[in-house]
């Protein structure tokens, strides 16, 4: 459950508990189960949303990867030319948390900063060869100033918008005025470019699309909510510089040095400067298996979660055999070179289950009672009656077993040699010891399958809530639908972007 990120809370294993028990469970109790299984451990939780861990399915990555590994086969795409945008929120007076060194009678240590939450939005793009173009920072702002770009290090485009963030308007200027003119004379005139982006509105207008479409750039679209595992810039890169630059505010608020407008981009160059470095760029394109190309490159972890609301059947706890039942291989070689047994079993019922494999039954002798009761022999079809007509509960043990296991053989380990007739009463007494030793493990057992299928009613009852659970439906599509839904500058996407920005356009025009 903890991979499916629905860990147990202590709350949540008593209530299991008292479950299965039927019985009062004290706190107490979960200290001593922790005591007895140190496989558990306890960690502190993180946030994950729902929609992202659903949306990050196989079917999902395996239908982003078929449509970046065609398009980049169609279009000869050199690592080169590939690249990923995204935009990036930095608050200009929340710093980081750093140890310090106070009187060993002062209880608290706190550190003056200025506080200031205004977020600038920042737009970075990152190519697989390491290397990166000069960003793009939004403020927030009706009108342009020129202190803004007064100390700019790092030869930032400077933009603004009235609540600081990107745009229909801001996405288009940005691919036109600040990504082909310096991405254009790297790729030459006759190679296309690649552009790995998410699906915000401000990239998925029909002018975007058709400039890209027009200038030799293809635009894939990755599904949505799983950029943290398949975006570089969120992967590898983004982490590094949210780091580098809390450490930077924080160094800041040490020399009492509030950062405002002007001086935002000279100190957030220097925390840019030590998070973009090329083998950390590399890094994230590798992580993300897109640069080189691996299918496999998510590890099997990264899905766990969306199989809380898969919709293939499986059970919540998987099908395991008790450790003292084994199946037995039944290749025709091993029952070839079976040793044969000179004493021959009593006809009873529970020495004739070719479950079981003991010293008085053979595989050989199992897989002939199997075969025997499968086969289908003349004179038992000249018979008064046919196996085959009658129902299952009617066969015989030998065919319903046969029938049960489908040929699998099993074998119970540490069954005892059945004792000879003239055995000693300490022979005798050896045997029952052995056997309640089995009875013990058979008990065990029947109590786990019990606790499992009660846990797995639970889980089975949750799961029903949350498919049965009404959700509202959004309401507004900024992305069309269509077949080819991530090639966004293939023909079939233009044309219905063209459409939904006709329409957008004329329902804007009547409420006017």
């Amino acid at each position: 459950m903890g991979r499916r990120n629905v860990p147990l809370h202590p709350t949540a294993i008593v209530a299991h508990a008292q479950a299965i028990s039927g019985v009062e469970v004290g706190e107490a109790w979960v200290r001593r189960f922790r005591a007895r299984h140190p496989d558990l451990k306890a960690r502190w939780t993180s946030g994950h949303k729902k929609v992202r861990a659903g949306a990050l399915n196989k079917a999902a990555v395996r239908e982003f990867y078929d449509e970046y590994e065609t398009v980049c086969k169609e279009y000869n795409i050199k690592d080169k030319n590939k690249y990923n945008i995204d935009e990036k929120g930095c608050l200009c007076g929340i710093g980081a948390k750093v140890k310090v060194l106070i009187s060993s009678d002062q209880k608290d240590a706190k550190l003056l900063e200025d506080g200031d939450r205004e977020n600038i939005t920042i737009v970075e793009c990152v190519c697989a060869d390491g290397t990166m173009i000069r960003p793009t920072v939004i403020f927030q702002g009706k009108r342009h100033n020129l202190e803004w770009g007064r100390e700019n290090p790092c030869d930032a485009s400077i933009s603004h918008s009235p609540k600081g963030w990107t745009d229909q308007e801001l996405g288009s200027k940005w691919l036109e005025r600040d990504f082909d003119p310096q991405t254009r004379d790297k790729a030459g005139p006759d190679e296309y470019r690649l552009i790995i982006l998410d699906g915000h509105n401000s990239h998925t207008t029909y002018r975007f699309c058709s400039y890209a479409e027009r200038n030799k750039i293809i635009v894939i679209c990755l599904p949505p909510h799983t950029t943290h595992e398949l975006q570089p810039c969120d992967v590898g890169v983004f982490g590094p510089l949210a780091t580098a630059w809390r450490a930077e505010v924080t160094a800041l608020s040490l020399e009492s040095i509030p950062i405002r407008k002007k001086n935002f981009i000279k100190h957030y160059s220097k925390a840019r400067e030590k998070a973009f470095t090329s083998e950390t760029i590399r890094n994230a394109w590798q992580k993300t298996g897109l640069v080189p190309f691996d299918r496999n490159a998510l590890p099997e972890i990264a899905y766990e979660p969306s199989l809380n609301t898969t919709t293939k059947p499986t059970q919540p706890v998987p099908a395991s055999l008790p450790e003292f039942i084994t199946p037995i291989s039944s290749t025709s070689g091993m029952i070839a070179n079976e040793p044969t047994n000179d004493h021959q079993p009593s006809p009873s019922r529970s020495q004739s289950n070719p479950l079981c494999k003991t010293p008085s039954s053979t595989p050989h002798e199992i897989q002939s009672a199997a075969s025997s009761a499968n086969s289908s022999t003349p004179s038992a079809a000249s018979g008064t009656s046919s196996t085959s007509t009658k129902s299952i509960e009617d066969l015989p043990d030998e065919e319903f077993f046969a029938r049960m296991t489908s040929g699998q053989m099993y074998e119970f380990m540490g069954l005892p040699a059945r004792p000879h007739p003239q055995a000693s009463r300490e022979e005798i007494a050896a045997e029952n010891l052995e056997l309640r030793k089995l009875l013990d493990k058979a008990c065990w057992q029947m109590q786990r399958d019990y606790a499992l299928k009660k846990l797995m009613d639970r889980e089975n009852g949750r799961l029903r809530d949350q498919l049965y659970a009404k959700k509202a439906k959004p309401t507004n599509k900024y992305l069309p639908e269509s077949e080819d839904k991530r090639h966004l500058t293939s023909e079939e996407s233009l044309q219905a972007l063209a459409i939904f920005d006709l329409q957008q356009s004329r329902s804007g025009s009547l409420r006017r």
